[in-house]
């Protein structure tokens, strides 16, 4: 169950939809849960259809390992629960739960991200920072020695045509 969970998770992330595959895999397991007999995929792919009859989703057929074609809905999280709601109480209810539960996971997922890709633009502006204080660090010790690299010869000539 929790792999099945984290990998919808990944799915999930960075948009608020589910497609049919996913959503009647979480159906049969919490309809397992609760004693209840698991719904073939054409049976479901009819629920949805009638469910969110002139409503936008996006349909497309997969080919199955066994060589039969089978239709796959993408629809919002929202859809999704009024989809579920045709559900027995029971298992209406821990779907909901699970649903509620992927939407925030994903916002803290998304702020995860976010926080980490600022870190990431972070550390790369502190490298960019360090490289160069390097540079100049190098070039003091050069004019410290006197030994001033190539390119600032005409001052060490400078030098000595003064002294």
């Amino acid at each position: 169950m929790q792999n099945l969970m984290n990998a919808q998770n990944i799915t999930l992330v960075g948009s608020e939809t589910i497609d049919s595959q996913q959503l009647l895999l979480m159906v049969n397991e919490t309809r397992k849960e609760h004693g209840e007999p698991p719904i073939r995929n054409n049976k479901f792919i009819e629920n949805i259809k009638d469910e969110l009859e002139g409503e936008y989703y996006t349909k497309s057929v997969v080919q199955k390992m066994n060589n039969t074609e089978s239709e796959v809905i993408e629809m919002t999280l929202k859809q999704a629960l009024r989809v579920v709601a045709r559900e027995s109480k029971a298992v209406r209810r821990s779907l909901i739960d699970k649903l509620e539960r992927q939407s925030k996971l994903q916002s803290a997922n998304e702020i995860i991200a976010a926080m980490t890709l600022a870190n990431v633009a972070q550390e790369r502006r502190l490298k960019s920072i360090e490289h160069q204080v390097e540079q100049v660090l190098e070039e003091i010790e050069h004019i410290k020695q006197d030994t001033i690299p190539t390119g600032f010869q005409g001052i060490a000539i400078l030098k000595q045509s003064t002294a």
